[in-house]
């Protein structure tokens, strides 16, 4: 049995990923991402390496898995581009090593009998975790960590973004008390869809894009707002709520 997992409060679950009961205590939790048109084929919109494009599009699945403190325990991998096998693993064991998640299990399916004329693939992340997801955040305060970016601005402005190890610290840091990755509807839509907050203001767009989740959104008590400036420092946004 699969389910839309329901918060303490009763209401549904509105993130990115599946739940599903796999005793008393362990759920299963499963999320997917694609990429089309981006890539090393004559018609793609993003002209970009086959290791860059499975990298930034391998993160987004892991981040919603791991937004939950649920644990990485096997991936799979859609490849629709005959030539792009071991640039597209290159590109995955990037961020598995980042996330010190190598030993993964994985299973990869390659389209190998016709010729796609743009590039895509699909990553899909399974993981489990214990205990209940509460989206309850009423009495938080939130910020933006990284900045929104798309297309072609992904490749110029890595530092920009949240890297995965600032990811990984903060979901093993008690003070960082909700984690949510962006997408392509923005910060805003986000925050209002998943917590049911109306995000005011911030010094980044709340409606741009975040493409392949360059920020997140991070809950926290009002009192640790200083430890996480310092601590993030160009990379946090606060917004007001």
């Amino acid at each position: 049995m699969i389910y839309l997992v329901q918060t303490q409060t009763g209401a549904n679950m509105k993130r990115d990923i599946i739940v599903s009961p796999l005793n008393k205590t362990q759920k299963l939790i499963i999320s997917t991402d694609c990429s089309g048109s981006c890539g090393e084929l004559q018609l793609d919109t993003i002209k970009v390496s086959y290791e860059l494009m499975a990298y930034y599009t391998t993160r987004v699945p892991f981040m919603e898995v791991m937004s939950v403190k649920a644990t990485p325990v096997a991936y799979t991998v859609s490849n629709f581009i005959k030539t792009g096998y071991d640039a597209i693993h290159l590109g995955i064991n990037k961020v598995l090593n980042e996330l010190n998640l190598s030993h993964l299990p994985n299973i990869t399916s390659t389209e190998t009998n016709f010729n796609m004329v743009q590039s895509a693939i699909g990553i899909s992340v399974i993981g489990t975790m214990e205990g209940k997801i509460n989206d309850n955040a009423s009495n938080l305060s939130f910020a933006c960590i990284g900045s929104p970016l798309v297309g072609d601005e992904v490749i110029g402005n890595s530092n920009k973004m949240i890297k995965l190890s600032t990811f990984t610290e903060l979901v093993n840091d008690k003070k960082a008390i909700k984690l949510l990755p962006t997408g392509s509807k923005g910060i805003g839509y986000k925050l209002k869809k998943v917590f049911n907050i109306d995000a005011l203001s911030s010094d980044v767009d709340l409606n741009k894009s975040a493409g392949p989740s360059t920020c997140i959104l991070l809950g926290y008590n009002k009192e640790d707002e200083n430890y996480f400036r310092n601590k993030l420092k160009e990379q946090f946004h606060s917004i007001t709520i």
